[in-house]
């Protein structure tokens, strides 16, 4: 059975797509409009609750509602800073994920117990997205679920009033409408963009270490098995002992050139 990597990550490399993160995208005019317009929407998100931050919460000294806000600040930074990571070493990752694909497409020639060895591993890994994909969706999903939950209950207690993702005050001129209809939707959907946008990059970047080191592991424990089975086998053959030697020297320098 062949280990096809976009069958068994294709959660990761969907949410990478969607951010326009993938190492296989070119980087020409098309994907910086994309990021532009993309990225330019959550540092403008970002851009209001630091403005609610420094200009009211501060000021007001709530400092409750600042380091809530400055939580979700936080957020902006660190998905950035894996964006940047993602471009600035869009090659080495390039190079990681072909090699996987190489070793997923060189166990087909493998023994039965050596396959599944890599499969073991492979699946170890796509354990790995899972949970992260089931902590991202339920992190990203808290605010707009309690909004939609108080509104629920405002409108049953006969109070009706219209909830958003995230407690902030906004500049003058747009704080005074937040609450009226068409007011409240573009900034419940420009909102609910960035909690989104957020959780793709995490999706998407956050397993990558652990699945490319669960698949080293993996090689690693094929080459444990080759040593363990060359004497018991080959006891009075000595040129074979030497090729399989050969051969595991050769694996083990593959992988400690691709760590």
């Amino acid at each position: 059975m062949e280990i096809d990597f976009n069958k068994m990550f294709n959660i990761m490399i969907f949410a990478m797509r969607v951010n326009r993160c993938h190492p296989d995208i070119a980087r020409d005019r098309k994907w910086a409009l994309q990021f532009i317009c993309v990225h330019g929407i959550f540092f403008i998100m970002f851009c209001a609750l630091v403005y609610s931050i420094i200009f009211c919460d501060i000021k007001n000294k709530d400092f409750t509602q600042a380091c809530s806000n400055g939580a979700i600040c936080i957020v902006f930074i660190v998905v950035t800073f894996k964006y940047c990571v993602m471009l600035y070493y869009q090659k080495l990752f390039k190079n990681m994920i072909q090699i996987m694909k190489n070793d997923y497409k060189l166990s087909t020639e493998l023994p039965l117990e050596e396959r599944e060895i890599v499969l073991h591993f492979a699946l170890k890994g796509k354990g790995v997205m899972k949970f992260w994909l089931i902590i991202s969706i339920c992190t990203a999903s808290l605010f707009p679920v309690k909004a939609i939950v108080l509104m629920i209950y405002y409108k049953i207690i006969g109070d009706f009033k219209f909830v958003l993702l995230y407690d902030l005050t906004y500049p003058a001129g747009l704080e005074e409408h937040k609450n009226e209809p068409g007011t409240f939707a573009f900034l419940y959907l420009a909102f609910f963009f960035y909690d989104f946008y957020a959780m793709f990059m995490y999706i998407a970047f956050v397993p990558l270490g652990p699945i490319f080191m669960l698949h080293v592991c993996g090689q690693l424990e094929l080459v444990k098995k080759r040593v363990l089975t060359i004497y018991p086998n080959n006891l009075f053959d000595n040129e074979k002992v030497l090729n399989q030697f050969k051969d595991i020297i050769v694996h083990l320098q593959n992988i400690y050139r691709s760590v």
